[in-house]
């Protein structure tokens, strides 16, 4: 078993490489690592990875910084395109922020898991915020639509 082959050591590494290269046929796939050696926020996914229009998006908690880690940390939605892993977080909005650069900045809380509904990315935010509502909506990154047929009748 110690010898077995893990997946993370066949994939393109993307965590520090936003835009370039693709993986090739003698790579698994690619992968994003939250953290880094150099960088370690002990940053998690709060739910599950979508997929949407060739892109993939998910929620990403960073606790606080400091001593008292019961205060409550910050909440982002990232995407990458799903074929090379490229990060696409910019084509979210323009609220990419200098402590995440890799993503886009919700507020303090921790979102579920992301809905995609008519072109929206649609989550809940539990967390300490008066007055605002728990509801965070984004308008999805423009990506990769294909043709579909309405039914098998339909003629090309």
């Amino acid at each position: 078993a110690n010898e077995a082959k893990r997946i993370f050591d066949h994939c393109l590494d993307k965590t520090e490489e936003t835009k370039g290269n693709c993986p090739s046929n003698t790579d698994a796939g690619w992968v994003i690592h939250l953290d880094t050696a150099d960088d370690m926020k002990f940053r998690k996914m709060s739910g599950a990875p979508k997929l949407f229009r060739g892109q993939v998006y998910y929620p990403v908690y960073e606790p606080p910084e400091g001593q008292n880690k019961c205060n409550v940390g910050d909440a982002f939605i990232c995407a990458a395109d799903d074929e090379c892993g490229n990060n696409t977080s910019n084509l979210l909005d323009d609220k990419i922020i200098e402590k995440n650069k890799e993503c886009s900045e919700i507020r303090q809380g921790i979102l579920s898991e992301i809905v995609v509904f008519a072109g929206k990315l649609f989550a809940n935010i539990a967390g300490l915020a008066e007055g605002k509502t728990t509801l965070v909506v984004k308008v999805a990154a423009p990506g990769e639509v294909d043709s579909y047929r309405r039914s098998w009748k339909e003629n090309f």
